[in-house]
């Protein structure tokens, strides 16, 4: 018989890192938001205010490009902050 103890623990976190969301201008009225393909499950969401923030989802149509998924998005006079949600 053996009796094993557990001296120390490492904790490892082996989830994969939030996809990165990129941003390019494509001409004066219009953006171009993309994420990797990889990155499954996650909403585009965006708001006004990082104060007081209300999310709401990004309408468009989100396109699979190669490995990217891309969504055009006016340019308004409003800005606005854009983030992936799980």
């Amino acid at each position: 018989y053996v009796d094993f103890a557990i001296t120390s623990l490492t904790v490892v976190d082996a989830s994969l890192p939030p996809p990165v969301l990129e941003l390019v201008r494509l001409d004066a009225d219009t953006i171009e938001l993309s994420w990797p393909t990889d990155a499954a499950g996650y909403a585009l969401e965006w708001t006004a205010s990082l104060e007081t923030p209300a999310w709401n989802p990004v309408t468009g149509n989100v396109v699979s490009n190669g490995d990217r998924f891309t969504v055009p998005q006016p340019i308004t006079g409003q800005g606005r902050f854009y983030r992936l949600r799980k």
